[in-house]
């Protein structure tokens, strides 16, 4: 998305993934190879929360990688970090040593900075906002009494609570800065192979998928657990007549996960017959199904 500065093309992006902490700790580390000298520190060092004064006086504080700033993230003693920044700083910033120029500066302006003020700022993206893991049971109630059926035969549904949760890696850089375009690309590499696009939704009571559907990047640590796990889901989708429909992963990567695990692949569909839908396909299957929301009543019992 591109927004108004009157200095330079600016461009403040988010990919915008839905990560696991493993998930942004793997890719740091990938990062780490090609730009051995990145630092990580809070974002609140350049997006500061104007209430708290401290944030421009406080030493940096310097993370050894994401998993450290996870276990305790806090600048100080009750102030918050505001997620996490991680900048690769130029040749004559990391030899000088000093901390204030590893970071790039402080409070950033993003719609008054000039091309020397983002230069100075240069190779940086902020990430937080990592998947909750918190699993929660469905009400099977709910469930029995969409289906028609006795509760007893509703097998014990469980999701993650976080489902619409989705985590941050943002860049805000000069779209003509040739260092920071090749800085993003980089990024863009040392995630692939880590998320997929591609979900599917499942009718529960079956465990058969019914078609898949565009997502925005998600962790295959994530749904690879998820596939792993019976009647295990990533959450709620909705219900079209009697049935109840959850989200999971796509059918491959299930059959892929459970037979390299040497368990049964439980839905009897074929991966390979299953359609991932475009946006106006999905649509239109979805109002031809009668599909509508589920009951918030479908949470933890």
């Amino acid at each position: 998305m591109t927004y108004s500065n009157p200095h330079l093309r600016m461009r403040w992006q988010d990919l915008a993934p839905c990560l696991l902490d493993d998930d942004f700790h793997e890719i740091i580390e990938r990062l780490r190879v090609i730009y051995p000298e990145l630092v990580l520190f809070a974002r609140a060092f350049h997006f500061p929360d104007h209430r708290e004064p401290r944030y421009a006086t406080m030493p940096a504080r310097f993370y050894k990688d994401f998993l450290s700033f996870v276990a305790d993230p806090w600048v100080a003693e009750g102030v918050r970090p505001f997620g996490l920044a991680l900048r690769v700083p130029w040749p004559e910033d990391f030899s000088s040593g000093d901390p204030e120029r590893l970071i790039g500066g402080r409070k950033r302006h993003a719609y008054e900075d000039d091309v020397a003020g983002y230069r100075r700022y240069g190779r940086t993206m902020y990430l937080g906002g990592s998947v909750g893991r918190q699993i929660v049971s469905a009400n099977r109630q709910v469930i029995a009494e969409i289906a028609g059926i006795d509760v007893s035969l509703v097998p014990e549904i469980r999701y993650f609570s976080g489902v619409r949760s989705r985590s941050s890696v943002e860049f805000l850089y000069d779209a003509d800065d040739v260092d920071c375009q090749d800085f993003i690309r980089n990024v863009r590499l040392c995630m692939r192979g880590l998320t997929t696009s591609v979900e599917a939704t499942y009718d529960v009571l079956t465990g058969e998928p019914l078609y898949a559907f565009p997502s925005r990047p998600t962790s295959l640590r994530w749904l690879q657990r998820i596939a792993l796990e019976d009647n295990l889901y990533t959450g709620p989708s909705g219900y079209a007549g009697r049935r109840v429909e959850f989200m999971g992963p796509h059918p491959k990567l299930v059959k892929k996960c459970r037979l390299e695990a040497g368990l049964p692949c439980l839905p009897k569909t074929d991966p390979q017959s299953i359609k991932t839908l475009k946006r106006p396909e999905l649509m239109a299957r979805i109002r031809a199904d009668g599909s509508r929301r589920l009951p918030s009543s479908i949470g933890p019992d």
